[in-house]
């Protein structure tokens, strides 16, 4: 059991180049989470929030800075440990729910206990547990394409929760949604994480989910801000050049993935690819 903070995160720092000019995404981040917190991530697109939940879920390197995760140092682990950490320590929701289209909803909750070595039964228990308190005990054998959108991000979240991880990463879990289904889910999340004695660092544009979280945290140029507490404000629009700029970094991450695509490991390979895909996703569904 965790006694210290299941996230500590110290000095992270992370740049990219475009062209001759460096962008400082994130200048010295430092943040803790304890069990059973739930964190907002507030900022506008481009701020940096992806690329933080990106590195603290182990998907991507070429950071300076700490990140513990349950008191394991991530400099420090290799290839196998990294995998073992986001297996067994963290589960993860992005804006797209990315469920296996061929299977059902139980099984997709079952998959990932079993390769984390759960047996039959057992995960198949847990799977119709966590999705009937989800209401979708009559919609267990039905697959993706047979289910509603809040119904497919409420699978999501049971496969995210499946293993009783330490700390769940979402990066705009209800971005797809309208708003009062976005509503009914996300409160659905935050009972069922607290019910499970989880923590959570959730990535949203709204302000008024976000207050509904333990603290509030704001990215802005590059650094957090602890904003608990302060008055909700009108949602941030993107600038036109922090729109380009995210453009411009999504087109450089998918050349860069092409020529390392040879040299990286099939793990560093596939958390990279789901790493664009998400930002590209994102993006289009910025525009509309």
């Amino acid at each position: 059991m965790t006694t210290g903070p299941v996230l500590a995160v110290s000095n992270l720092k992370r740049s990219f180049l475009q062209g001759d000019e460096r962008i400082e995404v994130l200048r010295g981040v430092s943040l803790n989470i304890q069990p059973g917190e739930i964190v907002a991530l507030l900022g506008p697109s481009g701020s940096g929030k992806s690329t933080l939940l990106q590195a603290v879920g182990l998907l991507e390197g070429g950071f300076d800075g700490s990140i513990r995760i349950c008191g394991e140092e991530a400099a420090k682990l290799d290839a196998a440990e990294r995998t073992r950490v986001r297996r067994d320590a963290l589960g993860f929701i992005y804006q797209f729910h990315h469920l296996l289209p061929d299977f059902n909803a139980l099984e997709n909750v079952v998959l990932p206990q079993l390769i984390a070595g759960a047996d039959t039964p057992a995960a198949e228990a847990r799977a119709a547990e966590l999705l009937g308190a989800l209401g979708l005990a009559g919609r267990l054998r039905h697959r993706p394409s047979q289910l509603s959108g809040g119904e497919q991000q409420r699978v999501a979240v049971a496969r995210a929760l499946a293993n009783r991880p330490a700390l769940i990463l979402a990066d705009e879990p209800t971005g797809n949604l309208d708003e009062s289904t976005a509503d009914l889910v996300f409160g659905e999340f935050l009972r069922l994480v607290r019910t499970e004695s989880g923590a959570a660092l959730v990535a949203t544009h709204n302000e008024r989910l976000a207050r509904r979280m333990d603290r509030v945290l704001r990215l802005h140029d590059g650094q957090l801000h602890d904003v608990t507490g302060e008055p909700v404000a009108a949602s941030e629009p993107a600038t036109a050049p922090t729109e380009l700029a995210a453009l411009d970094a999504m087109v450089r991450e998918v050349h860069q993935l092409r020529i390392a695509s040879d040299t990286l490991s099939p793990q560093e390979l596939e958390g990279r690819s789901v790493t664009v895909w998400s930002a590209i996703e994102d993006y289009v569904s910025r525009q509309g």
